[in-house]
């Protein structure tokens, strides 16, 4: 089993439910950079920094969100 990728997001920009919204220009910079291509589940390790959480990709109303399913300490 491959381990999660790392991103960095916004924990700021979130939905109503708390999914993390991986639209910001740092996340897709990133993304791209590394060549990396989100998928429907797809499991990830979040980062802006100071917290870090993980979560689940998810394709919701036109964007992916990621649905934290568990913070780091």
């Amino acid at each position: 089993m491959n381990e999660p990728i790392t991103i960095p997001v916004d924990f700021g920009n979130a939905e109503e439910d708390g999914a993390v919204r991986l639209i910001t220009g740092g996340t897709l910079q990133h993304l791209q950079s590394a060549s990396l291509a989100l998928s429907e589940g797809l499991q990830i390790i979040m980062s802006d920094g100071e917290l870090v959480a993980e979560g689940t990709c998810v394709w919701r109303d036109g964007i992916w969100v990621a649905v934290v399913t568990g913070w780091k300490t």
